[in-house]
């Protein structure tokens, strides 16, 4: 699948969203100074933010908002705790839920014309992968973000040099591959989309799936009084068939809602198939709230 190969033009800021224990502070402090002298010689500016309640979270991302239009270009650093269903806020002892976070960084990534670049050291923090609403913008561009639980050794000794490789490289690929490794995972806006539409390709518009749901809405056609005789219910199957093809207008349309219409992106769909295959053999998963909506 393909990543993202460089750095996006008129990066100015790195965000840097903490919510840490306080025997876990002086950590975080060394590695911001190191990290202030290093993206001030690279003219970027680094703005720091503890949050300590989810309605703090809220103001953050809508104050965030009002920035970007105002011509912030940020990359998002996430130094805080996660767990399976959301990070969490240290004083306030709440769960953000990864579905809070996908809906407001939604918005972030579409004002960031989908340039949005997160990396998060919360454990768990590839989970925010199944809190994104596959029929709204994606929460980002390229997510950096650990599958699991992560040591503070690690960040200590990575999380820099990750950081001075990639604005010494202009590459997000190549600063990942010298940098980090598990269990750090990266995954683009593009790669989600293939793993959406490889599963709405497999649930709902191949074999006998296609068929039953072809059914079903044919079922609801007629319950509603819309298909009275024969004829007309000859009509509204033909119908059906034809707007349940899985065809590139398809894909296209969702992409445009997904990634935007700026995205050049242009997927094929000879390769969502082969996803759904390799999915079908247990290969690939799709996003949780993806299953639970039943689709596209």
């Amino acid at each position: 699948m393909p990543h993202t190969k460089l750095i996006y033009s008129g990066v100015n800021t790195v965000l840097w969203i903490s919510s840490l224990k306080e025997e876990e502070i002086g950590l975080s402090n060394r590695i911001l100074e190191d990290l202030a002298s290093l993206l001030d010689a690279s003219g970027v500016s680094l703005k720091c933010f503890e949050v300590n309640s989810i309605q703090e979270m809220k103001w953050l991302t809508t104050d965030l908002s009002f920035r970007i239009l105002q011509g912030m270009r940020p990359i998002i650093h996430l130094d805080m705790h996660g767990c399976e269903t959301g990070l969490q806020i240290v004083k306030s002892g709440e769960i953000y839920p990864w579905s809070y976070f996908c809906n407001a960084f939604s918005i972030i990534n579409r004002l960031s014309k989908n340039e949005l670049m997160i990396f998060s050291t919360a454990c768990f923090g590839l989970k925010m992968i199944e809190g994104i609403d596959p029929v709204a913008r994606s929460p980002f561009s390229c997510l950096i973000a650990p599958q699991s639980e992560i040591k503070a050794g690690y960040l200590a000794d990575n999380v820099l040099s990750f950081y001075k490789s990639l604005f010494e490289t202009q590459s997000i690929d190549e600063a990942f591959k010298k940098t980090l490794g598990q269990p750090f995972k990266i995954f683009s806006s593009h790669d989600v989309f293939l793993v959406l539409m490889s599963a709405y390709y497999e649930d709902h518009c191949s074999g006998m799936r296609k068929i039953t749901r072809r059914e079903q809405l044919l079922s609801k056609v007629v319950d509603a009084g819309r298909a009275r005789n024969s004829q007309e219910i000859k009509f509204a199957r033909s119908y059906l068939k034809s707007a349940l093809q899985f065809d590139e207008a398809l894909v296209k349309k969702y992409s445009n809602y997904f990634l935007g219409p700026e995205d050049k992106f242009e997927p094929s769909l000879d390769l969502i198939k082969q996803l759904a295959q390799l999915r079908r053999q247990k290969k690939l998963s799709a996003p949780k709230k993806h299953r639970e909506k039943g689709g596209l």
